[in-house]
């Protein structure tokens, strides 16, 4: 687990010389690069390539449209994902090509919103989100996340009032993932912050199905699914049958711990004065938040929220925090966030769950010493552990 903690460490000595030094676009850049090659030079890393893989391998080597809707493959995926398998596969024949490319994609993506939102917070957003989301998201949800970095570009350009772009990064994002367009609301309506009556009702009722634990949520979407054009239909039913899978399990301490979480966020972004990127963080907040409230045990919807929120979150509140203490109050920060993030990363990576992700390897090593690993037997038999224990109820 050694690489996951380095480049914590690392995340963590960018952001406070960010503080101190005026050669800290230096140090961000350079955590850029290591992001890029550390995600995307990844071999057999994580639970969601295996299937993705199976799906690379079914694709026609000749760049071909009509294959798509003619033939039938292991996943049922949208156009744009498979047209960019299609290309990949013709061009470089590799799926590590295409992880690499993906991984390029969301790391440059999020790396050029930070920058626009705020560039010196840009270390620090880096930081949280490695210790937060890098493995759940960019090493678990390939094509989500993918198609949430588009989302990402959508809700920037919307608050620039690029709408063109806005629009065309939104249909991009629905090519990757029918399931982005959850946020068309939002970024229709970026420039709308909710009234602290209508937050505080929307929020209530969310808390009491959380505590009462009313499993709503999956027998809503099997109604509705009814009356969705079948491209959103499967999607509905598919996560309908997922929470019904799940239901009936005790809602677990780290459920509380982000509801909580989010809700002190979203009370320190509500405070802060009304701009276009703030109410789009303190609107993402309170959707992550409910999402925690209402999917308590769907954390894949956690995470197709949170692969959007975070890109907003972190920089919008580092600025509040960094608006108000000094320097070495700004250093013990970061410093504190690192070693809470070695502490809770190391914690998870210990744990058998982590069989998938851990150790690491990279491609480099099968290049350089014809090193493959394990990777793929550890992927299987964690996702065969993971569907008995489904299977059982646990």
């Amino acid at each position: 687990m050694a690489p996951y903690l380095l480049v914590i460490a690392v995340a963590t000595l960018a952001s406070i010389i960010a503080i101190n030094s005026k050669r800290s676009v230096f140090f961000s850049t350079a955590l850029f690069v290591i992001l890029i090659v550390f995600t995307g030079l990844r071999y057999q890393v994580g639970y969601d390539w295996i299937a993705y893989e199976r799906y690379f391998n079914a694709v026609d080597e000749q760049i071909s449209i009509t294959s798509y809707f003619n033939k039938d493959y292991p996943l049922n995926v949208e156009l744009l994902y498979y047209l960019l398998n299609n290309v990949v596969k013709t061009v470089f024949g590799s799926f590590d090509a295409m992880i690499f490319i993906i991984s390029l994609l969301n790391i440059s993506i999020i790396h050029y919103v930070f920058i626009r939102i705020d560039k010196n917070s840009l270390s620090f957003s880096w930081l949280i989100y490695i210790i937060i989301a890098l493995i759940p998201i960019q090493f678990n949800i390939i094509r989500q996340s993918l198609a949430s970095s588009f989302v990402c570009l959508s809700i920037l350009y919307a608050v620039h009032k690029d709408y063109k772009f806005s629009a065309l990064f939104f249909v991009i994002s629905l090519g990757f993932h029918i399931s982005s367009i959850i946020f068309l609301p939002l970024i229709i309506f970026y420039n709308y912050r909710l009234k602290i009556v209508h937050l505080g009702v929307i929020v209530s009722l969310s808390s009491l199905i959380f505590l009462i634990d009313i499993q709503i949520v999956g027998d809503l979407l099997s109604i509705i699914s009814n009356y969705l054009p079948s491209i959103f239909s499967q999607k509905a039913d598919a996560y309908s049958a997922s929470l019904g899978a799940s239901g009936g399990s005790s809602v677990s301490l780290l459920t509380y711990i982000l509801v909580m979480m989010h809700f002190i966020f979203a009370m320190i972004l509500y405070l802060d004065r009304e701009k276009d990127l703030v109410n789009i963080a303190f609107n993402l907040t309170i959707m992550i938040l409910i999402s925690h409230l209402l999917f308590k045990e769907f954390p894949s919807i956690w995470n197709r929220v949170m692969a959007v929120s975070l890109v907003f979150q972190i920089p919008c509140l580092w600025i509040v925090i960094r608006n108000r203490l000094d320097k070495v109050a700004l250093n013990a920060v970061c410093i504190f966030v690192g070693a809470i993030g070695l502490t809770i990363n190391y914690y998870k990576l210990s744990r058998f769950e982590a069989i998938a992700f851990v150790p690491y390897h990279s491609y480099l090593q099968v290049v350089l010493f014809d090193d493959y690993g394990n990777g793929r037997q550890r992927t299987e038999y964690a996702i065969r552990y993971a569907d008995e224990m489904k299977a059982g109820g646990f």
